[in-house]
């Protein structure tokens, strides 16, 4: 018994020798699996389409002609194709909703309401709500500017189920002033600006380039569609993409620099309405008058009233420094040392103002001295060539070549009423000069030309590529479509 149970041990002990010397085949390793990822499904965008889900466009029958129009152009710019029905919905009517529609203004549909919730009049915004398109504006103006920024955005037809755009535009003059961005213009539907018009180094390199293109200079601002001098019209025609304003200069009675053309006030202002109520002055001469008196005036643009206030010189080199040039005029009632320069040190404007054609070159090359000496930048002048010494030009070229010096021939004299007869009777210096000199002449309405394409185009074929018109917003146009950009 003994026997068997050692023998039981030892063929135990042996299987467990075995098992130890026995060799494990290799197992490979391999990658956890990867975990299982989830695509989110694409979201189709919004399809602002016809046939059986055709969408109907729902206009506020309270916005204005203006905004009407605005809204119209927006079908062909979503689809020239589609077949979209108006329907102008008086906001006390019943509703009858339907769910594709593109909703324009403030229309009887809640989604125009939680959109217009909070809009200052200068804003606007556009957004996708479930299978709608609304799109509201706290004016007319604000809503035109919607309709364009939409007609820019959509593509196809179609728009991004997440499309939410917001404008904060201003809540005031101070704001559209220190932001002019933020004015809200009411030509915005009529002109697709090229962002290379608004570039204020294109403009530099182009006033620099004899052989450049076209440079538009405009009378007292935009006074097309703002008052004359008007800060709002100054923004108006920064946002066209003007390259050069002129603007008149006038002290007021306290010695604050004013925009006004006229010594008095009747014309530009609602003076006769004013004048002698209130404490106000009974002169209508702007000399009379202190600054803050005159900030109880309302300028005028064509003899209706608006509500735009006279502005100072300061606040226009707050929005043109950096954008556009200014030529300033009335020089006989400002000193440029006393009046002019010390605002513009103020501002850091130090490129803004040319330096004009009525100094004396001694005078000119002190000024442009002492803006190097301030802030490195070398200004822009203004030389006089007057008609009368037209047999003189290439000799006052080459003499002023010497002197290293930057300028714009101003053509004074020039017939704007009979262009042809100015040009032949200058052919020959400005066939000698048109390839080292801008020219530069009044060429505006008010003087007797007919500011259309073709007088422009034989100006500039004849070396006159600058010049001054009232109604800038063709000029621009023309430049844009006529002429490539400055490098620089």
């Amino acid at each position: 018994m003994k026997r068997c149970l050692l023998f039981v041990l030892a063929a135990l002990a042996c299987l467990l020798l075995a098992g130890c010397n026995t060799t494990v085949p290799d197992v490979p390793e391999t990658d956890p699996p990867a975990p299982e990822t989830t695509v989110p499904p694409e979201v189709p965008p919004l399809r602002l389409v016809g046939g059986e889900n055709a969408y109907t466009v729902i206009c506020d029958d309270g916005m204005g002609k203006d905004a009407a129009n605005a809204c119209a152009k927006l079908r062909s710019a979503i689809s020239p194709d589609l077949s979209l029905t108006d329907d102008w919905v008086e906001r006390d009517e019943e509703t009858v909703f339907s769910t594709y529609e593109i909703l324009l203004g403030n229309t009887n549909r809640p989604e125009s309401a939680e959109l217009a919730e909070g809009l200052g009049a200068s804003d606007y915004r556009i957004a996708v709500v479930g299978e709608k398109l609304a799109v509201v504006g706290g004016s007319d103006t604000a809503l035109i500017h919607a309709v364009k920024r939409l007609m820019s955005d959509v593509t196809g037809g179609e728009l991004p189920r997440d499309y939410d755009v917001f404008f904060d535009g201003a809540e005031n003059r101070d704001d559209y002033i220190a932001d002019p961005d933020k004015f809200l213009c009411s030509w915005v539907m009529e002109f697709d600006v090229p962002d290379w018009l608004r570039d204020f180094e294109e403009k530099k390199a182009a006033f620099a380039d004899p052989d450049g293109r076209m440079i538009s200079c405009f009378h007292r601002g935009d006074g097309e569609y703002y008052p004359e001098n008007s800060i709002e019209g100054i923004i108006s025609a920064v946002q066209m993409g003007a390259d050069n304003l002129e603007l008149d200069l006038r002290l007021t009675k306290d010695g604050v620099i004013v925009l006004m053309h006229d010594a008095t006030l009747n014309r530009t202002t609602d003076f006769v309405r004013k004048a002698g109520k209130d404490g106000l002055p009974s002169s209508n001469k702007v000399e009379d008058w202190t600054f803050e008196q005159l900030r109880q005036l309302r300028l005028a643009r064509n003899g209706r009233i608006t509500d735009y206030l006279i502005p100072t010189f300061e606040e226009a080199l707050i929005v043109c420094r950096g954008r556009t040039t200014i030529r300033l005029d009335k020089h006989d009632v400002w000193d440029w040392d006393t009046d002019v320069y010390p605002l513009i040190k103020k501002t850091q404007a130090w490129d803004t103002c040319i330096i004009n054609y009525h100094y004396s070159l001694e005078k000119q090359q002190r000024i442009l001295g002492e803006i190097q000496a301030d802030s490195g930048v070398d200004a822009l002048i203004f030389y006089k060539y007057r008609h009368q010494d037209r047999k003189k030009w290439v000799e006052t070229y080459e003499n002023l070549l010497q002197e290293d010096l930057f300028y714009v021939a101003r053509w004074t004299s020039f017939e704007t009423d009979n262009m042809k007869k100015s040009i032949d009777e200058a052919a020959e210096p400005l066939a000698a000069l048109k390839d080292h000199v801008r020219f530069y002449v009044d060429a505006h309405t008010l003087a007797g030309a007919k500011e259309t394409a073709e007088e422009w185009d034989f100006l500039y074929e004849n070396g006159v590529d600058m010049i001054l018109v009232d109604n800038g917003l063709p000029l621009v146009k023309y430049i844009a479509e006529n002429f490539t950009p400055t490098e620089y």
